[in-house]
């Protein structure tokens, strides 16, 4: 194996370990003792664990593919080093997806603790056992719902409809004369 090769393969394992597993490098959780804390640090995007999804379900691919060529002598080993790798990113990715789900939930409580006026959300009224639909036994009133008179388009070759007239504006009533 020439120096060249070593080096490309060399800068390809390198390349691969570190776009597998990233969620175990780059995603943090929130501190053991949050609940004691105003402030703290916590990843909340979830770039990471995407970027560990897609590339598990690249290997997943690959070695699916690499399992149905039968002309590749190394087909064993490639399919064995596809899954292994779809088996450490996919297990990254969940782990990422965990922590970031953490961290919201954390600073969601330090936010309800330090300030709850910003998340203060009314409360639904309570609706009473009496007042609620067949609660008593009672059948609510039936609704009366008159249907809209049916739209028929004319035939063909039948003449347009008269344009129906505008109702005529209604008269004032003369002002009564003050009475002496």
């Amino acid at each position: 194996m020439g120096v060249t090769r070593a080096g490309l393969i060399s800068g390809l394992i390198f390349t691969v370990l570190l776009h597998s597993g990233c969620s175990y490098l780059f995603v943090s959780g929130p501190p053991a003792n949050h609940a004691q804390m105003g402030s703290f640090e916590c990843s909340e995007s979830n770039a990471w664990p995407v970027i560990d999804a897609i590339w598990a379900g690249l290997n997943g691919i690959g070695a699916a593919s690499a399992a149905s060529d039968d002309q590749n002598p190394n087909q064993g080993q490639v399919v064995a080093v596809g899954l292994a790798w779809l088996a450490v990113s996919g297990i990254s990715a969940i782990y990422g997806f965990t922590k970031v789900s953490d961290c919201h939930a954390a600073k969601r409580l330090r936010d309800e603790r330090y300030y709850p006026e910003r998340i203060a959300v009314p409360a639904p009224t309570p609706v009473p056992v009496s007042a609620a639909p067949g609660a008593s036994g009672a059948v609510p009133p039936a609704r009366t719902v008159v249907p809209a008179a049916p739209v028929v388009p004319p035939a063909p070759g039948a003449p347009a409809p008269a344009p129906v007239p505008a109702a005529a504006p209604v008269p004032a009533a003369p002002a009564a004369a003050p009475v002496p």
